[in-house]
């Protein structure tokens, strides 16, 4: 499966290829401005954000 992310904060034109939902889940969360959820084991896909 690939996602595409878009939108405020995401590099442009980001794909992740294979990656698990907890770890989309986590940078949707950190793009949102949203705390990190400890229990959910994601990790921040950071190459799709985009360094400020």
């Amino acid at each position: 499966m690939t996602y595409v992310l878009s939108g405020k904060g995401v590099r442009s034109q980001s794909y992740v290829k294979a990656a698990r939902a907890e770890d989309v889940g986590a940078t949707l969360r950190v793009l949102s401005g949203l705390p990190l959820e400890a229990d959910t084991g994601g990790h921040v896909l950071s190459q799709v954000i985009d360094a400020p």
